[in-house]
């Protein structure tokens, strides 16, 4: 019987480190230096740390990270569509 498998905790604990200082980060560049425009940067950042570390994307087989990409696509093409429904509408008056 083989015995389990080691799951080293560092790069989980440094992984996390870089999540807490990409968050402060955030928070003085948008809140403090008054440049809210670079928050979506700050989340994508922390968005792959979490993909590739937590979901263990970078280990993974070919196939989940097909899939991972698939799923955002969708969600990016989902959000898409909400935000430009209200766009396109317009008010039609009472004659």
């Amino acid at each position: 019987m083989k015995p389990p498998a080691r799951h080293p905790y560092l790069p989980y604990g440094l992984t996390w480190l870089a999540l807490a200082g990409l968050l402060a980060a955030q928070l003085l560049v948008t809140r403090v230096l008054g440049r809210p425009d670079w928050a979506p940067l700050f989340g994508l950042a922390m968005a792959a740390l979490v993909a590739l570390f937590f979901m263990n994307l970078r280990n993974g087989s070919a196939l989940s990270r097909i899939f991972a990409i698939a799923c955002v696509v969708w969600l990016t093409v989902m959000l898409g569509l909400g935000i430009i429904d209200p766009l396109t509408r317009t008010a039609i008056m009472p004659p």
